[in-house]
């Protein structure tokens, strides 16, 4: 539960800024503002962004135990339960239910972590709309350093090379069809 509060609070840091940035642009788009105004505005979205990616590094740290000992054994309930629904003479409703709980967690998880990512993707184009062009050399190296900052995805890692979003949950679901599949051609030469 301390990864799902802390992508809650990182994701609402995260929109803060974006928020911010597109205040900000909308600000230097109407006037005309001075360039230390912009550098200073720029170094409190740097310093934020920071924050906001100390913050998912502790998540990480915390947590990467958690997820991966949940992604084993969450897998490997799934996958008994599949079984138990199409090959062993259980009963299937606590074994169905068991499988869509650990479904809808997955969902859950993933689409969470996804909204993370999509948010940081707004963030990036955000930051890339405004308009760096316009000012002095020290302000677009400093936007330049920002971009490269937040272009360089924050992701949440399970197992430590899978990514968890939409993407896991397809592949998940393309391998719980494929099992099933499987499952049941079994099942049909054994009867």
């Amino acid at each position: 539960m301390h990864l799902i509060f802390l992508l809650f609070y990182s994701q609402i840091q995260l929109t803060r800024l974006l928020n911010k940035i597109k205040k900000f642009n909308r600000k230097i788009s109407n006037e005309n503002v001075d360039e230390k105004s912009v550098l200073e505005n720029l170094k409190i979205f740097g310093q934020q962004y920071m924050d906001i990616k100390s913050l998912h590094y502790e998540a990480f740290e915390a947590t990467h135990l958690y997820s991966t000992i949940y992604s084993i054994t969450g897998l490997t309930i799934g996958m008994s339960s599949l079984l138990a629904i199409f090959f062993y003479n259980t009963p299937k409703v606590p074994a169905l239910i068991n499988f869509l709980g650990y479904i809808s967690f997955l969902y859950g998880i993933c689409a969470l972590i996804q909204e993370y990512e999509d948010t940081q993707e707004h963030l990036s184009d955000a930051l890339y709309d405004l308009k760096w062009y316009l000012w002095d050399a020290k302000c677009q190296k400093f936007h330049l350093l920002l971009m490269g900052q937040i272009s360089m995805e924050l992701k949440i890692p399970i197992l430590f090379v899978i990514h968890a979003d939409f993407e896991l949950l397809k592949r998940f679901i393309r391998l719980t069809y494929t099992a099933a599949n499987c499952i049941i051609t079994l099942r049909r030469k054994i009867h």
